[in-house]
């Protein structure tokens, strides 16, 4: 079993992640902005997919950038959000896995005093694996705008981030899950 204990230059343990195995990348974090994002995007990472926290609020207070999703979004990445999260995963194919403080943010990879785990036993990270939920419903093909959907009482709630109307119950979000998804016109 291989692991390490890292409290500093998690940007440089990011890029060695990819620069080993880019294959596949799952990000698991609350807090994602542009920039720390641009850096994990320019190495071109397979079949991506992302799970994070949708709250208004955390736009609003500029902790998480909707640019970051709707670039995301735009390169095809699969996102869901979970309510109230704070766990932070991110998984390089089947090499690497990061269980860190650090959200995807500049701060968190070159300021903030951050401490986590590098691992590079495949019986935990196949582990980690089987803890992000699946992807479901159909992909949208055309898109106009970002929505993004919340439970809020007995109704459903759908936002294009400048308005609010009721939309259909979904099943995920009776289980806390909100999802972002591109909305046809």
């Amino acid at each position: 079993m291989t692991m390490r204990l890292v409290d500093r230059s998690w940007s440089k343990e990011f890029t060695e992640s990819l620069l080993d195995d880019s294959s596949e990348l799952r990000i698991i974090c609350p807090f994602i902005k542009s920039s720390a994002l641009q850096r994990l995007l320019r190495h071109q990472p397979g079949n991506v997919q992302v799970i994070t926290r949708f709250n208004l609020a955390d736009f609003a207070d500029g902790v998480s950038d909707i640019a970051a999703l709707r670039k995301l979004l735009e390169a095809g990445v699969r996102v869901r959000g979970v309510r109230n999260l704070h766990a932070k995963l991110y998984l390089f194919g089947k090499s690497r896995a990061i269980i860190a403080s650090c959200n995807l943010t500049e701060a968190a990879l070159g300021r903030n005093h951050e401490l986590g785990m590098v691992i590079h036993d495949w019986s935990i990270i196949e582990k980690a694996y089987a803890c992000l939920p699946r992807h479901q419903g159909p992909r949208r093909r055309r898109v106009q705008h970002l929505a993004l959907r919340q439970r809020h009482g007995n109704r459903l709630l759908h936002t294009g981030l400048s308005t609010l109307r009721t939309r259909e119950h979904h099943p995920d979000l009776e289980q806390g899950l909100w999802r972002i998804e591109r909305i046809a016109g």
